[in-house]
């Protein structure tokens, strides 16, 4: 069996961020297969895209997740209706969305 090592030792595969239709700056990370099936994770509060549960064990499932910082944290920018349910949720809409998401 491969050495998992510990959250304080992984990295992802991938660090970035994109700029969505609207002009804000949303961060992200890729974890696991970057072939693999594409899943989002959204994480909890306090939490960030740098967060990731085993990467190990989404590699081996084929996996390929993204962690996503939401608006106003880490490195995405803040959304100007993040008040509403709507506001939240097309925040999360956007990166499902956008082209990146199609090939690793």
């Amino acid at each position: 069996m491969a050495d998992r090592g510990t959250p304080e030792t992984w990295t992802p595969l991938r660090d970035s961020s994109i700029h969505l239709p609207d002009g804000r700056l949303l961060a992200f990370a890729e974890w696991g297969d970057p072939k693999g099936r594409p899943v989002f994770l959204f994480h909890g509060m306090p939490g960030s895209r740098l967060f990731f549960p085993d990467p190990v064990v989404a590699a081996e499932a084929r996996v390929r997740a993204i962690t996503v910082d939401r608006p106003g944290m880490g490195r995405s920018d803040p959304q100007p209706d993040t008040g509403s349910p709507t506001g939240r949720a097309m925040s999360s809409r956007s990166p499902s969305s956008s082209a990146w998401i199609g090939s690793a």
